[in-house]
């Protein structure tokens, strides 16, 4: 099995600096001019990739990260809100909670997969998949970056998850402040 874990392009909430797990009217924005630039390197990027299944978070700017990758591919996006970005009331726990319920779905298929979702969420994936415990799983999350439109690939090899890319972003010719863990100003 092989996972490809996407971030979502710009959007105009992180281009305006503006978190958008509060629940206001930046809650759901879409990709800013620049986002759709990032997506179209990131879909040429992944044009030759071989995806069996194409999963998307249910907000804006992952489905039009996903379309774009989907022009080269022509599968079914798979739309499941399990995937959206954390909402300020939602803890941790809750966020743990529904990548296990996502992944327990998704793990009984022997398939490459492409998910595109958020920064709080691919980490957890990846923590869920490839840490042994709780304490480690968390000091994974605080200390690895997700910066927009990053590439992570997951194999599983001899029966266990390991991280083969974390956080590439190759594909893009723009700066990014490798100090900035999320590249915005939340």
């Amino acid at each position: 099995m092989k996972i490809i874990l996407v971030r979502h392009g710009q959007s105009e909430a992180n281009a305006a600096g503006i978190r958008q797990g509060s629940e206001d009217n930046w809650t759901d924005t879409q990709l800013s001019e620049k986002g759709i630039n990032q997506v179209k390197k990131l879909a040429e990027r992944l044009k030759d990739e071989k995806f069996d299944k194409i999963y998307s978070s249910n907000l804006k700017r992952a489905i039009q990260t996903a379309e774009e990758i989907n022009k080269y591919h022509d599968k079914k996006i798979i739309i499941d809100k399990r995937l959206a970005d954390a909402l300020n009331k939602e803890t941790s726990k809750d966020i743990i909670k529904k990548c296990k319920s996502f992944l327990k779905n998704i793990l009984k298929e022997d398939k490459t997969i492409l998910i595109i979702a958020h920064g709080s969420i691919n980490l957890t994936i990846m923590a869920l998949l490839t840490t042994k415990n709780k304490e480690e799983g968390g000091k994974f999350v605080k200390e690895t970056s997700q910066h927009n439109t990053a590439v992570n690939i997951i194999e599983k090899e001899n029966g266990e998850f390991k991280l083969k890319l974390i956080n590439d972003i190759s594909h893009r010719d723009d700066k990014v402040d490798i100090n900035s863990k999320w590249e915005t100003r939340w």
